[in-house]
Parts: structure tokens; sequence; C-alpha cells
């Protein structure tokens, strides 16, 4: 690999290793769901015969926190997570960026305090 020496190429750098490690935990999070739906369906229809897996509820809620968690990072590089954008807009860019800033600064408190 080339050696990167000017700034705005490390930033690039950077961002394209954002990229690449948010579409691995989006897939993730998309194995996550596909296993909820396969687990849950597998159980109602053993339930249907008499035989219930035990803890289902358990490992159905670890699943959904493991999509929940790592889909919010891909909406979050997509800049397509919920916002009052249309008050935003209307302020001054310093301020946006601000906003911004601490929008995704309070963001990350819960999941640094997760992990």
């Amino acid at each position: 690999m080339e050696n990167a020496r000017n700034p705005s190429q490390r930033i690039v750098m950077a961002e394209q290793i954002t990229n690449t490690i948010t579409r691995i935990v989006s897939w993730i999070a998309y194995i996550a769901i596909a296993a909820m739906l396969v687990f849950v369906f597998s159980d109602v229809i053993l339930r249907y015969f008499g035989h219930p897996t035990s803890g289902s509820n358990d490992i159905v809620q670890l699943l959904s926190i493991i999509a929940v968690a790592f889909a919010m990072g891909y909406t979050q590089v997509l800049k397509r997570h919920p916002s009052t954008s249309f008050l935003v807009e209307k302020l001054s860019i310093k301020t946006q960026t601000v906003i911004a800033t601490i929008t995704s600064l309070l963001s990350l408190f819960p999941f640094v305090l997760l992990t």
C-alpha cells in the first residue's frame, strides 16, 4: 500500500476503512435478523408439535440487540438516522456542525457504556 502523505488522502483512506467495516457489520445485522426469523418460525412450528425450544425468548432478545446495535452504525454512516433535519437546515453551517457533533457524542455514549 502506498504511503499516504497528504492529510486529505489519509481522510479518504479512513473513510474507506470505515465504510468497509460498516458494510461487514451491517451484514452481521442482516444475518441476525434472518436468524431471528428462522428461530421464531421453527419455535412456533415446534410448539405446535409439543416440543417448544427452551430459552427462545432470550435467544431472540440477544439477536435483536445484535441487529439493532450493528444496524445503527450503518445508518449513522449513511446519515439516514432519524433527525429533525427540517429544523436544523434553517440554522447556520457552524450551528449545524455543533448540533451534529453533540448528537454523535450522545449517541456514542450508550454504546461505550455497553462495551
